[in-house]
């Protein structure tokens, strides 16, 4: 369904409220993200349409990196939200403070990275006072990240797994789709996303993988899904969570790396959440009865009991890897913002004694950063 006047109405009164209310806690956060961008990569990538799988409800950072995107493409499993819900008072009210609460926890981050589970929790909310009992879903956060980098919106519709916002200068398109773990499955769902009308009209975009967590697998575990990706891809703006530097590199891309990589510069060890040194073995899943018994156990999940080949492959791959960022993103100077799971500073004050007390460092490292792009764009 498309929004009628009333409702667009809605929405635009709802994100410039919510926006006055927030706003210093964005303030101009992601400014230094457009200076860099402007002075380390070619003009002709900032106006590339963007894809952004696994991005949860990251078009902050989307809109950033590319402010001149005629198109953004985000995907991820999340629940859309309702149109007709911003006509109702109660409904308003609650998307308000929950998204506030949200965006406090991003802010504490710098923006840097969200918690799945935090995530979930705020955007499968129902709104106790609304007459509408649909989850909160995404509405309100893409709402609120376009209002906050100055767009007007101009239409909005919500078809199936797909929403559409337009406005006066792009369009933001949000697919609500889940991602195989099976190899094989996941190849054909990302096949069927880049066959469809979405990304068919993109002869030239660029791809954001960033905070992607346990989907760094999802680069580690099957080399088709890395092709597909690059194949379907003219530039490329990455954290340690994405393609291999050495992958971007031998599909012919332009390589850089900016900011400095550390294996325990990383906010993650901080919060537990485990990092590529740190990481279980956990075999391809090349059989879909593999997949089956993975499906629902935490990633983390110790016990399995695996072919001692099969690790040790694996963990010279992680090694590989770890070492291709260590030479790309060398730089003597931090980024001038926090990047992919960067410490913040508040976890860079607890835990610098405990987890990074061997380190040199006197301030909080704030990530790397890869970027890349085809030759002719330059």
């Amino acid at each position: 369904m498309a929004a009628n006047a009333s409702v667009l109405a809605a929405l635009r009164d709802w994100a410039d409220s919510t926006y006055r209310s927030h706003h210093t806690r964005v303030g101009n956060h992601f400014h230094p993200v457009a200076r860099l961008m402007a002075e380390r990569t070619p003009k002709s990538l900032r106006k590339l349409p963007v894809f952004y799988p696994f991005s949860g409800v990251d078009i902050w950072w989307a809109s950033a990196l590319f402010p001149h995107a005629p198109r953004y493409v985000l995907l991820a499993y999340l629940p859309l939200g309702s149109l007709d819900a911003f006509l109702d008072a109660g409904c308003r009210e609650f998307y308000a403070y929950n998204y506030g609460k949200f965006l406090g926890s991003s802010a504490w981050n710098h923006f840097a990275w969200t918690q799945t589970s935090d995530m979930l929790r705020r955007f499968t909310a129902v709104a106790p006072n609304c007459s509408h009992a649909a989850p909160m879903g995404v509405l309100p956060a893409l709402l609120f990240t376009l209002r906050a980098h100055n767009h007007t919106l101009t239409g909005a519709s919500v078809d199936g797994d797909r929403l559409t916002l337009s406005t006066d200068r792009t369009t933001v398109t949000f697919l609500r789709r889940r991602v195989s773990p099976d190899p094989e499955a996941r190849l054909a769902d990302l096949a069927a996303i880049g066959a469809a009308d979405l990304l068919a009209p993109m002869l030239r975009y660029a791809t954001i993988i960033k905070a992607a967590g346990e989907m760094t697998r999802v680069f580690s575990d099957d080399a088709a899904t890395t092709r597909w990706l690059l194949g379907v891809s003219d530039a490329l703006v990455s954290d340690d969570t994405g393609v291999p530097p050495a992958d971007v590199a031998a599909a012919g891309f332009v390589v850089r790396g900016h900011g400095r990589y550390a294996t325990s510069g990383d906010g993650r060890h901080c919060l537990q959440m485990g990092t590529r040194r740190e990481m279980p073995f956990i075999p391809p899943c090349v059989k879909r009865k593999n997949c089956e018994a993975l499906a629902g156990t935490s990633i983390n999940a110790p016990g399995r009991a695996y072919a001692a080949s099969e690790e040790a492959a694996w963990r010279r791959r992680e090694a590989e890897v770890e070492a291709d960022w260590l030479r790309l993103a060398n730089d003597t100077a931090e980024l001038p913002f926090a990047f992919g799971y960067a410490p913040t500073p508040n976890q860079w004050g607890m835990c610098r004694n405990r987890v990074w007390k061997e380190e040199p460092w006197r301030t909080a490292p704030r990530g790397a950063m890869l970027t890349a792009w085809r030759p002719e764009l330059e």
